[in-house]
């Protein structure tokens, strides 16, 4: 993203929340390493997937983020 990055902008998120319950967070990326996933799903995201991403995963992580695995 031009402005802000999706973990920097995660961060944000998790701030402006505080307590309450966040909305379901997917991230995408193009340049993923497994420092990055870790934080992403200790900041509280729901999956995190790396492009090129399989339709599959997708879908998976948005059945997911809605609760219905």
């Amino acid at each position: 993203m031009p402005v802000i990055g999706g973990l920097d902008l995660l961060k944000k998120m998790k701030e402006s929340w505080g307590r309450r319950k966040m909305p379901a967070v997917i991230i995408l990326t193009a340049y993923g390493s497994l420092s990055s996933a870790r934080e992403a799903m200790e900041l509280g995201a729901v999956d995190y997937l790396t492009k090129p991403f399989d339709l599959e995963d997708v879908k998976a992580a948005v059945k997911e983020a809605l609760g219905e695995e």
